[in-house]
């Protein structure tokens, strides 16, 4: 999975400009999606939905994709007969699934249901589309990953593009599913959710991700061309 440099940073724009497009949609969160363990318990919940949601994606996720993109740095070492990139790529984002996974087990199964709508009003309905879309991208990647053609394979170049495009979408649109997260509990009277608390460590990630990217991209040529390997 890639990150096209200037794709995501003009989500990463989109994603700043939001806050005055939602605030007149805005619903705070009513009682009926107060659980029964009352409202302490509901902000453990939230909190914890929303960690495991900025560990899966704004570091899991994107490590692995950057291990794949700038995988010239470990050239050809090798773990376990495979490409060391390799390896650390799929067990980032293996790990990055279970975070995942237990995100959506924690929303699905304790913070609000179909049946008394959405917390949040417009922006929580957003919310939910936005991650109803990464859910469908994950399961996308799943597939490509389970028949990955082999090197050479007429199919290969195709699946490339398909891999790319699904993993950057599912990256782009769960940053914004995040940020609509964070927006919606911080505007709540009843969680309260410190925006700038999460909002500037979650930036500060994925500039330096996005910076990282964009400079080993732009010193790639050069040191490869030094070292006579090709770019």
């Amino acid at each position: 999975m890639v990150m096209p440099p200037v794709a995501a940073l003009a989500g990463c724009a989109a994603m700043a400009l939001m806050p005055s497009a939602m605030a007149q949609v805005v619903q705070v969160v009513a009682p009926e999606f107060i659980g029964p363990g009352g409202i302490d318990e509901q902000k453990v919940l939230v909190h914890t939905h929303g960690a495991l949601m900025v560990i899966t994606w704004v570091l899991l996720i994107p490590l692995g994709a950057l291990l794949a993109h700038q995988k010239w740095i470990l050239k050809d070492r090798q773990l376990w007969g495979k490409d060391l990139w390799f390896r650390m790529h799929v067990g980032c984002q293996l790990l990055g699934l279970s975070t995942f996974i237990a995100g959506l087990v924690i929303s699905f199964g304790f913070l609000g249901t179909e049946a008394a709508g959405h917390p949040g009003g417009a922006t929580g309905q957003a919310h939910a589309v936005m991650g109803y879309i990464v859910i469908f991208e994950v399961l996308v990647q799943l597939i490509l990953g389970a028949f990955r053609p082999k090197i050479g394979a007429p199919r290969r170049p195709m699946w490339f593009v398909a891999h790319r495009w699904f993993g950057f979408g599912a990256l782009l649109f769960s940053w914004i599913t995040i940020y609509l997260g964070i927006y919606i509990s911080h505007v709540s009277p009843v969680y309260q959710l410190n925006y700038t608390a999460w909002l500037v460590p979650i930036t500060i990630c994925m500039g330096i991700a996005l910076a990282l990217d964009i400079c080993l991209s732009l010193i790639k040529p050069s040191v490869l061309a030094k070292t006579c390997e090709p770019v």
